[in-house]
């Protein structure tokens, strides 16, 4: 990648089907960054080693994958570039080592997965980092909660050094409820060791009124109840018009209330009348059809012809092959 001169770096490596005992694969990567130099004047270059290692034991039970990485003090990926031209030396994280793990073990008689990582990293001018995290997961098949999903992720997060050290240990719990037509009801629990605190999310989702709608709350308090509980109710409601995407936003908590509305759309002129369609980003290519009425929809598009019967397409793909069709049953 080269970005007017000031980064350039080149990758290597090579991979290998083990067929039985899995796969392997070795790369290496030089890096050199033009924006900060050397105590003796000289660009940053350098160099990073990674090694990464996987095992499917079989089709349904266990995946194994191991990487590690190590890299030369002088090494900077892309992401250290952007974040040194935007923040400069001290807020950029040089990493030195890095080693990670990941287990997935499916159990049929209970029909649960189990997936366990973590990760740790070492930097050379930043204390190390380390995350562990173990999900349960879950789809429930019969009975009234059929189709439900339950997850439970058990999180910690360590970093910085014995004299300043952050320590997090999170349990997470997610449940989705899938109710009638596309409509879904969602639940999900947070408890950090860090703040104290648990934070519960109820969210309804469903189709109606010419769009899509939710209705949710949130509450938020201390692990042993003390002081006030926070809390905040929000409804959003979305539709895609003829005219371009619009959205109605509300939400009520103790210390605010407020209501938003917004509109996102793009108008494109024509010898047969203004064409609306979504917002068109840059000089990205368009369509537009006359339908010769108003409210003909497309198939497997939300765009419809609007007063003047145009109806217009944003964002279409230039240089490659597309199908758009007017839905001819409406």
């Amino acid at each position: 990648v080269t970005t007017n001169g000031e980064y350039k770096a080149l990758n290597i490596g090579i991979g290998l089907n083990l067929q039985q005992f899995g796969a392997l694969s070795v790369d290496v990567t030089r890096s050199q960054n033009e924006v900060i130099k050397t105590d003796n004047g000289k660009d940053y270059i350098g160099h990073s080693y990674r090694f990464n290692y996987a095992k499917r034991f079989s089709s349904d039970t266990t995946l194994n994958i191991v990487g590690y990485r190590f890299s030369s003090r002088e090494f900077t990926s892309l992401n250290n570039y952007i974040n040194l031209v935007q923040n400069g030396l001290f807020d950029t994280y040089l990493e030195k080592n890095r080693i990670s793990l990941s287990i997935s073990q499916y159990i049929p008689k209970w029909d649960i997965s189990l997936t366990g990582s973590l990760s740790k990293g070492t930097y050379w001018n930043q204390a190390g980092t380390s995350n562990y995290n173990l999900s349960i997961s879950k789809t429930i098949k019969t009975g009234f909660f059929k189709h439900t999903s339950l997850n439970l992720s058990l999180t910690q997060e360590k970093s910085g050094n014995n004299g300043n050290q952050y320590k997090d240990r999170r349990i997470g719990l997610y449940v989705n409820i899938p109710l009638e037509d596309r409509a879904s009801l969602q639940y999900s629990a947070n408890i950090s060791s860090y703040d104290k605190e648990i934070n519960h999310q109820v969210t309804y989702r469903d189709q109606g009124f010419g769009g899509d709608y939710t209705i949710g709350g949130s509450a938020w308090h201390r692990r042993d109840f003390s002081g006030a509980v926070d809390y905040n109710l929000n409804a959003t409601y979305s539709a895609q018009t003829g005219y371009g995407h619009a959205m109605v936003m509300a939400d009520h908590s103790g210390s605010r209330k407020g209501i938003r509305a917004s509109f996102d759309g793009s108008l494109t002129l024509t010898q047969h009348g203004i064409a609306t369609h979504d917002k068109v980003y840059d000089d990205a290519s368009r369509l537009i059809l006359d339908a010769g009425a108003s409210g003909v929809p497309m198939n497997q598009h939300q765009a419809k012809s609007n007063t003047f019967g145009l109806i217009g397409v944003g964002n279409t793909s230039s240089y490659y092959r597309g199908t758009y069709s007017v839905d001819n049953d409406d």
